[in-house]
């Protein structure tokens, strides 16, 4: 496996990792309401609450600010065209300002938000200690709790110290330097004692900034985040949320424009060093060996071959597709089986394995190989969909791997340079560890990691292939797919 590939393993892991990174009861409840808003048809309202950088103000120079790329992402990447956004963010404000109750009214309450995004203390903390801040934020969070609103709370970017301060906006920039791990901590402690999700900004900043050309190229001047600096917010904020997806526009437009060389090769030495933390943990490297010794494995139950004709009958359920959609083609020399779902108009089918108990007794990793292609006339949106699910103890364990796509179903997150090549065969290689609930999705030469999988399913075991057949239709092609375990 390249090290390209083995960034893109890390870069998912750490974005599954950050979901779960503080957060008590109440918090886990909140994401887990926040997870069900995003499966239903609840019409939402989130409300971002604080001072200039939650404003915006000047120094995105016209690109967008971190509330403008989470709405970006929530209403149209995501489809929740009815919730509605709101940025009530105000440059100057302190936090007393926040809890005044005419501020609140106007800004918060008249809304009847959902959610609100608190990012406030840093204008606090040149006239008061970090202390007097927490007791603020502690009121606010009361004081959204008591009104039903989920809040949660952010901490700072990290900030650069004013060389040779010549005015009183960079003497005061120097004792916020001062004062920002105080600021930081106290926001820390209030998350942990009101049990309130937690969007650490500050902690990804001195991970992944922390060499100062990488630091300069995302602030706009000392305090403030530039383009690049508020894109990388907003992304933090989506990773907790659990509604973040590595190569949707939000996530890769070039804010701020290309880095600079040096800035290029700091944040690939801060990668390297991520990199060498996560391929230590046992899980993920249990994972690796599985997927790196993939084509030695000789433990298949479910086996399709193209090479040997159009699939048995008895063993694989057609679903509801007419008679001629199942045929064999030739592709680069060899067979393959063309599966076209837009015979008849039909649209609601999967090629699915029949024989549950092949699959019955599985344990240890759970394996699935297959090759496939997407073939003209090409679908709205390209959707393919291949998987498995399968009993894990006493729940259900699903990955099923939907093809162009914005995700997973479920938990598993999208390979991060995910591309669809019309015509060309692609390999598709998913792995699940039943003891740890540990998965691993390979899509050609992308590696993608998931800490976490949920139960998500009553099925019963099986395997299946083609399209999802909600709306869409498509035509497929595959080789072969394979199934098995210890």
């Amino acid at each position: 496996m390249t090290m390209k590939t083995l960034h893109s393993f890390l870069f998912a892991f750490i974005v599954l990792g950050m979901m779960a990174a503080i957060a008590g009861p109440q918090a886990d409840k909140d994401l887990a309401a926040i997870k069900e808003h995003m499966k239903s048809n609840t019409e939402w309202t989130w409300v971002f609450y604080g001072d200039s950088i939650t404003h915006g103000a000047k120094h995105t120079y016209g690109w967008r600010s971190f509330p403008e790329v989470f709405a970006e992402r929530l209403r149209w990447e995501l489809h929740k065209y009815m919730d509605i956004v709101i940025n009530s963010g105000i440059s100057g404000n302190c936090t007393s300002t926040l809890l005044n109750d005419h501020n609140y009214e106007r800004r918060v309450a008249r809304f009847k938000p959902n959610v609100v995004l608190v990012l406030s203390g840093i204008n606090d903390i040149v006239s008061v200690t970090p202390d007097v801040t927490k007791t603020e934020v502690t009121q606010l969070i009361q004081k959204l709790r008591a009104d039903g609103i989920i809040p949660v709370l952010q901490t700072y970017n990290t900030i650069q110290l004013a060389e040779n301060p010549n005015n009183d906006y960079l003497r005061r920039t120097v004792i916020r330097y001062h004062r920002m791990e105080g600021l930081t901590q106290a926001l820390r402690e209030v998350a942990a004692e009101q049990d309130v999700i937690l969007v650490d900004h500050y902690a990804h900043w001195q991970t992944v900034a922390a060499d100062p050309a990488v630091q300069n190229f995302w602030l706009g001047e000392t305090i403030h985040p530039g383009a690049k600096g508020h894109l990388e917010m907003a992304n933090e904020i989506l990773k907790v949320l659990g509604l973040y997806e590595p190569v949707g526009t939000c996530s890769t437009v070039a804010a701020g424009g290309t880095p600079p060389p040096e800035v290029a090769a700091a944040m690939k030495r801060a990668k390297d060093a991520e990199l060498a933390k996560f391929m230590a943990d046992p899980k993920v490297k249990k994972l690796y060996d599985a997927l790196a010794a993939i084509d030695a494995f000789d433990g298949w139950r479910v086996v399709y071959d193209a090479a040997k004709g159009l699939p048995d009958a008895a063993a694989w359920d057609k679903g509801q597709y007419p008679d001629g959609a199942f045929s064999m083609v030739e592709m680069d020399g060899k067979p393959a089986l063309k599966v076209d779902n837009t015979v008849n108009g039909e649209k609601y089918a999967l090629l699915t394995y029949k024989d549950t108990a092949a699959l019955a007794n599985l344990k240890g990793i759970l394996r699935f190989d297959a090759e496939i292609a997407l073939l003209p006339p090409f679908p709205v949106g390209n959707s393919f969909y291949a998987g498995f699910a399968t009993p894990a103890g006493d729940h259900f364990a699903q990955m099923i791997f939907a093809y162009g796509r914005d995700s997973l179903i479920g938990t598993f997150p999208r390979p991060a340079n995910f591309k669809v090549e019309p015509g060309k065969f692609v390999r598709v290689t998913m792995l699940l560890d039943l003891e740890t609930s540990c998965g691993l999705i390979r899509f050609g030469d992308e590696v993608t990691f998931c800490k976490d999988l949920r139960p998500l399913t009553d099925k019963a075991q099986y395997a299946c292939f083609g399209d999802g057949g909600q709306s869409i239709s498509g035509v497929f092609a595959l080789r072969y797919m394979k199934m098995g375990g210890d």
